[in-house]
């Protein structure tokens, strides 16, 4: 494959256990192996997550349980694909978060889910979707929820 500056090195695709983002990051395997790129799944750990753990009376805190998540069920196409990944959790808002991520390891593309695991009307992109598109810098892949 000769360079062009078109070249995608390196992927970001937002992980939250929605159907959504497993669409996403069947798409971002696709990319990658395409152009033998490195997906970097991200996950921003917010109030969504902390309301959820405190209402499941969670032994864990929120962090611990995300972690477990992101590293366990969420990420599993992305392992099982064999593609070159790794696994960033933080905390803030997903759209901040997934955006100051891509920047800090210089990636090429964001794909995203339309919408995930927020209450959105079908066919409506969803909060963080929608950020992203409207603030990144950096090409953005949105993929229509299944």
């Amino acid at each position: 494959m000769s360079a062009s500056p078109f070249a995608i090195r390196r992927i970001v695709v937002g992980l939250d256990g929605s159907a959504a983002a497993e669409a996403a990051s069947v798409a971002a395997i696709a990319i990658a192996l395409e152009f033998d790129a490195e997906i970097v799944g991200v996950h921003a750990t917010g109030l969504l997550d902390v309301w959820e753990a405190a209402s499941a009376d969670a032994s864990t805190d929120a962090h611990e349980g995300v972690i477990k998540q992101l590293r366990g069920p969420w990420s599993a196409t992305l392992r099982e694909s064999g593609v070159r990944m790794r696994l960033e959790q933080r905390d803030g808002p997903p759209a901040d978060t997934m955006l100051a991520i891509a920047e800090s390891v210089e990636a090429d593309l964001i794909v995203v889910g339309s919408r995930g695991v927020g209450d959105t009307p079908l066919g409506e992109l969803g909060s963080t979707s929608g950020k992203i598109v409207r603030r990144s810098t950096r090409p953005v892949l949105v993929v229509p929820h299944p």
